[in-house]
């Protein structure tokens, strides 16, 4: 399977009616261009982050509908991996004026996961006047149970949309796509360069540095084939037109690599031990599931204790004002206004005026 199309299965039938399957191709469709706004570039510092220095990595804002019964109440976070926001804890996003904004966010502000993987979040003040942004909502992100009930798996489609440390743009951020399909699913543990142990799907898509803290997507594209998996030998099942998805499959945490020995021009080891990194074009993606672990955190859940305590103070200032309009349509059935006073007025001050002369 190809990083840029998705197999089909279709039946070919001969002039005596007799039948056989082919395989085809399916092109990987248009991406929407929003899905570029959800992304954030992460800096050590705020001149670092003006200048737009390759240094630091990626992020995106996730909304979380809460309470989850509210459609139009979201409380956005910005999320990214651990290992990132340690020494790059400044976000930089669009502005609606064509350059980007920066939100000068300290290593302190950023909540770990619980249990130590390689992701944080912090709440995100959006200013809906001034930042141009897209928000993926938390109802994409990619359970368990989603897996099993559409089969996801090795070989599905995926793509990152991340900071190309190369060339991503010094007016403004400019994200890039890669693409990908998934080649493992989590299992056993992956051992990061941070020197931690990480549950991870392996995709191949070629990270480099920059796009750590991107967020991967997966979806199953129009005819997309599902084997059957109580019986291999059978013909897959063919995924009806228009696909599936996309999913929040997760966050890249890493490019894999391998290390070979430093050679000179014949090929030949320079020097015993000598080595040098060669990226592997497998990347490591933290399941986006994790990120529900940081909201039953304890800091997790302050957050939202707050957003209780603002959402009951609103009520409060609703059922007063509902109470005062209450009172003055009550009032107003008590002593009904003269519609006509403003003429009554008029009327005894000339009259008034006549008495005296």
């Amino acid at each position: 399977m190809g990083a840029h199309s998705e197999w089909i299965w279709r039946k070919v039938y001969s002039r005596s009616g007799n039948h056989h399957w082919i395989a085809d191709r399916y092109p990987m469709p248009r991406i929407h261009d929003y899905i570029q706004d959800c992304v954030t570039y992460l800096y050590p510092t705020e001149s670092h982050a003006e200048e737009g220095d390759k240094i630091g990595g990626s992020g995106f804002l996730l909304g979380v509908r809460y309470p989850p019964s509210h459609v139009n109440d979201m409380v956005t976070f910005a999320v990214s991996n651990a290992h990132v926001v340690k020494h790059a804890p400044v976000v930089r996003l669009n502005a609606k004026d064509g350059t980007f904004a920066i939100v000068p966010f300290k290593k302190t502000d950023w909540i770990p996961h619980p249990d130590g993987d390689d992701l944080a979040i912090v709440p995100f003040p959006l200013d809906i006047e001034m930042h141009k942004f897209s928000v993926i909502p938390d109802e994409l992100i990619l359970t368990h149970e989603i897996i099993t009930k559409q089969d996801i798996g090795i070989g599905d489609e995926v793509y990152v949309v991340g900071r190309f440390i190369n060339h991503e743009g010094k007016q403004k951020n400019s994200p890039s796509l890669r693409f990908g399909n998934i080649a493992q699913m989590p299992g056993e543990k992956l051992m990061l360069d941070t020197g931690m142990e990480q549950e991870v799907f392996l995709i191949e898509a070629k990270s480099i540095g920059g796009y750590s803290g991107a967020p991967v997507f997966v979806h199953l594209l129009p005819f997309s084939a599902r084997p059957q998996k109580d019986d291999p030998k059978a013909q897959p099942l063919v995924v009806p037109f228009p696909g599936i998805g996309p999913w929040l499959l997760g966050v890249d945490c890493c490019h894999i690599q391998t290390w070979d020995s430093v050679r000179d021009k014949d090929g030949k080891p320079i020097a015993q031990g000598w080595q040098v990194p060669t990226n592997t074009g497998m990347m490591g993606v933290v399941p986006a599931w994790k990120i529900k672990d940081i909201f039953d955190s304890e800091r997790g859940k302050e957050i939202f204790k707050k957003c209780d305590e603002e959402l009951a103070r609103r009520n409060r200032l609703t059922q007063a004002a509902t109470d005062s309009v209450v009172s003055q349509k009550e009032k107003q059935k008590e002593n009904p206004p003269n519609p006509n006073h403003k003429e009554d007025f008029n009327r005894l001050l000339d009259n008034a005026v006549k008495e005296k002369k």
